[in-house]
């Protein structure tokens, strides 16, 4: 039975194993400005404290719905979870590891209301150091605002910063679209799961950005290890990425069509996708020569230091 007493939005958290950072993000979300939503947080089974953390901020703020699952779904499923229990016209993905301003649901959601046509609104934002909660230097920015849908798609295509899909976005702009796996051999693998579903939703409408002020913190590793999957079995890995890009391709025209029923614009994308998908196809080979030239080993590298090296 659907709510009576829905509030305007809706933030979903899913969370396994989140202890070290639970307590902070839950603080930083009850400290918004806004005061009408709803936290969804799905526990997905966790071992932790994390059950126990939950419980006690549920029992002091009737704002937190906390759902413990029997077994656990999988990361991915557990994101789509909190976005089937929600039913706000606004919502927005959170995880357990970022934070936000005090002003970043009131701010964005302001964007929204003034522009109803509009899909979703981000704002700047900045990376944090996880193993010491430093703030790095730069401002960043998904930065894919324009009237015109092709235009949108371009600059996605270029930039491929997928940040924005932690912004706050129209519900009923997400209800067709999902997390969902890589075929093999990349079902495990969580690269570029986003892009798809960002794709739909340009399609769909604007992504205002608002403000100049950073409003959203995202936590980063700078430890000298990597999961990026192409680096620890360089040929198999390499193989498995090319698949993944393949399937990012087609899934990715398939999202634009289905949000657009235009076959104009898919026409008129598929050269910046082939274009992009040439890029990403050569882009580890790149950054393994720079890697070799600068003397260093890649077991040296964080993951952030890959992706500035233009691995996607």
């Amino acid at each position: 039975m659907e709510r009576i007493d829905v509030p305007l939005v809706s933030i979903g958290l899913p969370v396994f194993n989140g202890e070290n950072f639970l307590r902070r993000a839950l603080d930083s979300l009850l400290a918004q400005s806004f005061f009408d939503f709803e936290l969804i947080v799905s526990d997905n089974a966790s071992t932790d404290q994390t059950r126990e953390i939950c419980e006690g901020y549920a029992a002091r703020d009737a704002r937190i719905r906390y759902i413990r699952q029997a077994s656990n779904l999988g990361g991915l499923e557990n994101f789509n979870s909190v976005f089937r229990e929600a039913h706000s016209q606004y919502f927005m993905w959170a995880a357990v590891d970022d934070q936000w301003d005090p002003e970043f649901v009131q701010t964005l959601l302001g964007a929204l209301e003034k522009d109803r046509t509009a899909a979703g609104a981000f704002c700047p934002y900045q990376l944090v150091a996880e193993e010491t909660g430093e703030v790095l230097k730069g401002i960043w920015t998904c930065n894919y605002e324009n009237r015109r849908t092709f235009f949108r798609l371009l600059e996605f295509t270029r930039h491929y910063r997928d940040t924005c899909i932690y912004g706050l976005i129209r519900r009923e702009y997400l209800e067709d679209i999902k997390f969902a796996p890589w075929a093999w051999p990349n079902a495990r693998t969580p690269y570029n799961l986003v892009y798809p579903m960002i794709y739909s939703l340009l399609s769909k409408g604007n992504f205002l950005v608002v403000g100049e002020k950073p409003l959203w913190f995202k936590n980063v590793t700078i430890s000298r290890w990597h999961s990026t999957p192409f680096m620890a079995h360089p040929l198999l890995g390499y193989i498995a990425h090319i698949f993944r890009k393949i399937n990012l391709l087609l899934r990715s025209v398939h999202y634009i069509y289905r949000a657009s029923r235009s076959t104009w614009l898919v026409f008129s994308v598929i050269p910046i996708l082939l274009v992009r998908f040439f890029v990403d196809s050569i882009s580890p080979m790149y950054a393994a020569i720079r890697i070799w030239l600068s003397g260093k080993k890649i077991s040296q590298l964080s993951p952030h230091e890959i992706w500035k090296l233009g691995v996607r």
